[in-house]
């Protein structure tokens, strides 16, 4: 079998996106967020390779469970759900493992992380490496803001306005 999978996500009827999950046997490697117009369709071989590829790893089902239980408002967790950032230089691994820590429905700031991070004078680089999140939702970058309490960048469709939704699903006002 190969060591990788493909699955394509809809999180519901009201979000106009698609979730590429791209995974290997040590995580998800890869979470893409795509306009659903441009996401691909599943077709049967997908369904096959991901049955067989959920079997041998229990965490996918659990992980496409819990997408989806996100994106219908419910509060998840994602901290049993491993990720592979194996392919991630050290620094930017860093600080998404500390970004992962932010809980559903909490904030910080690029200068707070970079101090978690045990970088305190690096906020741009935090920036940077959040823009270079392979798996975002799950390492929820969307949770960072600029230390003024602006909302900073978001690298997907709808860039900041995603990042501003997300964050109003999980009951964030800004």
């Amino acid at each position: 079998m190969n060591d990788t999978c493909v699955w394509y996500i809809v999180p519901s009827n009201n979000w106009d996106l698609g979730l590429e999950m791209t995974c290997s046997p040590e995580g998800i490697k890869r979470l893409r967020i795509l306009k659903l117009k441009d996401a691909p369709l599943q077709k049967e071989d997908v369904q096959q390779r991901a049955d067989a590829f959920g079997q041998q790893h229990p965490w996918f089902w659990k992980a496409v469970a819990a997408l989806e239980a996100y994106f219908q408002g419910l509060p998840v967790e994602f901290d049993d759900i491993p990720v592979d950032l194996a392919d991630q230089p050290p620094f930017r691994k860093k600080v998404q493992e500390q970004c992962r820590k932010i809980g559903y429905g909490h904030t910080t700031t690029y200068a707070d992380l970079a101090r978690v991070a045990g970088l305190p004078a690096a906020a741009r680089a935090v920036g940077s490496a959040m823009s270079h999140n392979p798996v975002p939702i799950i390492i929820p970058c969307h949770r960072v803001l600029r230390t003024d309490g602006g909302l900073g960048g978001y690298n997907a469709p709808d860039g900041v306005t995603l990042k501003q939704q997300l964050l109003h699903l999980e009951g964030i006002q800004l």
